[in-house]
């Protein structure tokens, strides 16, 4: 959020400016006091949650930043972009690659020998980067089914992802691979063994969207299971690159397992998420991950 006196331009004049770090339910509010001032706020984005406290216990706040320019707008964006170089992207000197995509090509119509001649031809245009997108997991052929079992659709791919990444790498590119590890399909052998992990109220229809619900990543067991089998996608497969993406809201955000409490998934999913991604960087500090989303607005944690 930018506020001026109502003089400044792009090139000139006093602009104060403040930035939430969080990409979980937010909220920024500017209010005009009597007295002719503005006030603003911002944090986490909810009226009517409660997060009860033991004795001796502390709720932390996300953190919010402030910037102040005499050189208008456009001086206060460039303030943000060094500040995000020099203290939030982990790799800010380096040239991020030329990247090609398989989605725009093939959508769900994923196979091995496809990927390998998509390969060759991207590699012949000057790529850097290449990225396998969504269809290349379990029975994944649309949108109704698959997302929770992430290993390689053995039809697909009978060589593996490894035969790919290998291929990919022979020809001077990194490797890439889209992931979703915050859904499920119902239709998934992940949901049938727990369909408690996702988001739900007791007693409620289960509401989809993309035929998708949301794993609870507030659960420890919950970011178990998905650092376990990111890693071994990483480690298997010599991946370069995830595209990390997020592709629904939250609905029906209910954890009947906290009780009174459950408010607190708005806080610990998000923090949740955050662990998962740092422990997986710690492991692979080569790995790059982007972050995607088409539903929902979410500041880059990946980098």
């Amino acid at each position: 959020m930018m506020i001026d006196d109502g003089t400044a331009t792009e090139a000139h004049g006093p602009v104060w400016s403040v930035a939430l770090a969080w990409s979980g339910s937010w909220r920024l509010t500017d209010h005009r006091q009597f007295q002719g001032r503005a006030a603003v706020s911002a944090g986490f984005g909810h009226d009517g949650l409660g997060w009860p406290l033991d004795p001796g216990a502390e709720l932390t706040t996300p953190p919010i930043l402030g910037l102040y320019t005499g050189g208008g707008f456009g001086a206060a964006s460039r303030g943000w972009h060094r500040h995000a170089r020099t203290h939030v992207l982990r790799h800010p000197g380096e040239d991020r690659p030329v990247l090609y995509n398989s989605w725009e090509a093939v959508e769900f119509d994923v196979d091995e020998a496809a990927q390998h001649d998509l390969a060759r031809r991207a590699a012949d245009l000057g790529v850097e980067l290449f990225v396998i997108d969504d269809g290349w997991f379990s029975t994944r052929t649309g949108d109704h089914s698959g997302l929770g079992d992430w290993w390689p659709n053995p039809g697909r791919f009978p060589g593996g992802l490894a035969a790919v990444a290998g291929q990919v790498h022979r020809l001077g590119m990194r490797f890439g691979v889209w992931v979703e590890p915050e859904m499920v399909n119902p239709d998934s052998e992940l949901y049938r063994a727990h369909p408690d992990w996702v988001l739900h109220f007791p007693h409620r229809r289960r509401d989809e969207l993309r035929r998708q619900l949301v794993l609870n990543y507030a659960r420890a067991d919950v970011r178990d299971w998905a650092l376990d089998w990111l890693d071994r996608l990483v480690t298997d497969n010599h991946v370069d690159h995830l595209k990390w993406d997020m592709n629904r809201g939250f609905s029906q955000a209910g954890w009947p397992g906290r009780g009174d409490a459950q408010d607190w998934l708005w806080i610990d999913h998000t923090r949740g998420v955050y662990q998962v991604i740092d422990r997986l960087r710690a492991r692979h500090p080569a790995l790059r991950i982007g972050s995607w989303a088409s539903a929902v607005m979410r500041l880059n944690r990946a980098g």
